[in-house]
């Protein structure tokens, strides 16, 4: 926990944050930051893009998120900087590390990891982070950011959770889930459906600017053909 603070703050002086915004940023982020399942996505357990960690990866989309709203706002731009930062923080909690492990491999492309994994964050922030999910119009915000972060590329498309149209490695924990929460879900990932996928971009402004931060930083983490193929056959030979 402590060496995960020091690359916190490490990050927060890299991006060139002030005081007051690293105490503002920290602020939003530590009651995520601290639980034991973001503690573990800080370790090599979770390699995410190349040698990245899924927590860097994370901090980073979470700083330059926070960055971009700061510019918006002082252009006079009305957005909520909390919410958005959430999405960010939350965005890529997946169930299990993807790369070269055969438990979280798939046959079915669109039942691999780049497809699912958004729907698979939403069901482990909603698990992890109630607390996040209490105001009604806070959880559309959120979950609606979390599940079309990869726009362009589309996210699959669950129609009902009676059935078990793609391969979620933490399918049970829908019934941990209030029947509130999962309509929300339902109907978001039913907007811009296209056959079994939905392709369109969060309906929030929170949501468009975590993922334009998800984005930048994505591109920049890759530095092979391997790492960036690895998105669709879930392998890496470089790792």
């Amino acid at each position: 926990m402590e060496e995960n603070k020091k690359i916190l703050v490490n990050l927060m002086n890299r991006y060139n944050l002030s005081m007051y915004e690293k105490y503002e940023f920290v602020n939003i982020v530590y009651p995520i930051f601290k639980h034991k399942e973001f503690q573990r996505r800080m370790t090599n357990e979770f390699k995410h893009h190349e040698n990245t960690t899924l927590g860097y990866h994370i901090l980073q989309v979470s700083i330059q998120t926070y960055l971009n709203c700061k510019k918006k706002i002082n252009n006079g731009r009305y957005i909520d900087i909390r919410l958005s930062v959430i999405i960010a923080m939350l965005h890529d909690l997946y169930e299990l590390p993807w790369q070269n492990n055969p438990h979280a491999y798939s046959k079915k492309i669109i039942h691999r990891h780049g497809f699912r994994h958004p729907i698979e964050a939403v069901i482990n922030a909603i698990v992890w982070y109630p607390e996040l999910f209490k105001n009604t119009n806070d959880a559309k915000i959120i979950i609606d950011g979390i599940l079309h972060h990869m726009y362009p590329p589309p996210l699959p498309c669950i129609y009902t959770f009676d059935e078990n149209i793609i391969e979620l490695k933490n399918y049970n924990k829908i019934n941990k889930i209030p029947e509130s929460l999962r309509k929300i879900i339902i109907n978001s990932t039913n907007r811009g459906k296209i056959g079994k996928v939905s392709i369109c971009m969060s309906k929030y402004f929170e949501g468009r600017i975590a993922c334009i931060a998800d984005t930048s930083v994505s591109f920049s983490n890759f530095d092979s053909l391997q790492g960036t193929l690895s998105l669709l056959t879930g392998k890496n030979s470089k790792l």
